[in-house]
């Protein structure tokens, strides 16, 4: 605080104003599913009073609440005695700095934050100090009002049409708890085909994998777990690029689970055209090498044929 208040003083000149300001969170409530993510912004109301720096501390329950990032993007703070950090151990975020001219405006624009919702219930984010120094020779704080956020997590449930012919087994935690998100691993052939993808998840339940390429559209693939637990998914038409590839579990009475890690892998380019399956007749796509010797019997063939096919006719 006293770095703060010497940083306003040595950059703005004295003016006598006097203001209650505050600190507030938007939105300041919202209701989300488990595993999603939400970003929060701070702002500042200083009620007209011209303000030289601004800091704050924030708390959060880290046993249901995770910071996934902080941003000063838009900030009105541009020189920084503290950029904004965050500790997941104490369950805090800071922050604090200076615009590079006195604010007046209202709803100023502070800092923001993306968080992720861990478990369901309501999940209160609080501004629990802060200050806004005013630009009167003295460094005087105005604040007057801390504000807090109440945020509301429920389980995402599995619509009907998910849940069709979906045999479900019992929750190892109970009926009201989700299913804990699968695991899984990646493997590729020389040819990128077949790609398989095995993992664990709640016995008798469903994976939904979400496959991305590039920055295209994730595409949505299902595959069944069998009673000890285990899935297999093989995907035999996977073009060549970096692919971002994450799960959920639909468990027990429709209950869905958070969103698994993300796996990360990049298909080479194939040596044969995925089509040639079908062109050449294969039951699957055969080596680049076998591939390559067929192709050019075709072509020794097609050659052979245009240059001498008309002498017997």
């Amino acid at each position: 605080m006293r770095a703060l208040v010497v940083l306003a003083l040595t950059l703005f000149p004295s003016v006598a104003l006097a203001a209650q300001g505050s600190l507030f969170l938007a939105p300041a409530t919202g209701s989300f599913f488990v595993g999603d993510t939400t970003t929060i912004e701070v702002y500042a109301n200083a009620d007209g009073t011209p303000i030289t720096a601004a800091e704050a501390e924030l708390s959060f329950n880290p046993a249901v609440v995770d910071v996934v990032a902080l941003s000063t993007a838009g900030s009105a703070l541009t020189l920084w005695s503290e950029e904004p950090t965050f500790s997941s151990d104490e369950g805090k975020i800071r922050f604090s700095g200076s615009p590079d001219r006195s604010v007046t405006q209202n709803n100023t624009l502070l800092m923001s934050a993306t968080l992720r919702f861990k478990a369901a219930g309501e999940h209160r984010i609080q501004v629990t100090s802060g200050a806004l120094l005013a630009n009167d020779g003295k460094g005087s704080n105005i604040i007057a009002t801390l504000g807090s956020g109440v945020y509301t997590a429920r389980v995402r449930e599995a619509t009907q049409s998910e849940t069709d012919g979906l045999v479900l087994g019992v929750s190892a935690t109970g009926d009201d708890v989700p299913p804990a998100p699968p695991t899984f691993t990646v493997s590729v052939s020389d040819d990128s085909a077949p790609v398989i993808i095995r993992g664990t998840a709640e016995p008798n339940a469903r994976v939904e994998l979400w496959v991305q390429l590039g920055e295209g559209e994730p595409v949505r693939y299902s595959a069944p777990v069998d009673r000890d637990g285990s899935f297999v998914f093989l995907a035999e038409s996977f073009a060549a690029g970096a692919y971002r590839i994450y799960a959920v579990t639909y468990g027990q009475g429709g209950l869905v689970s958070a969103n698994s890690a993300v796996q990360t892998v990049t298909l080479p380019q194939s040596g044969v055209a995925p089509y040639l399956t079908a062109a050449l007749g294969f039951a699957q796509l055969p080596s680049t090498a076998t591939a390559l010797v067929l192709i050019s019997g075709f072509m020794v063939g097609y050659v052979a044929f245009v240059r001498y096919g008309r002498r017997f006719e």
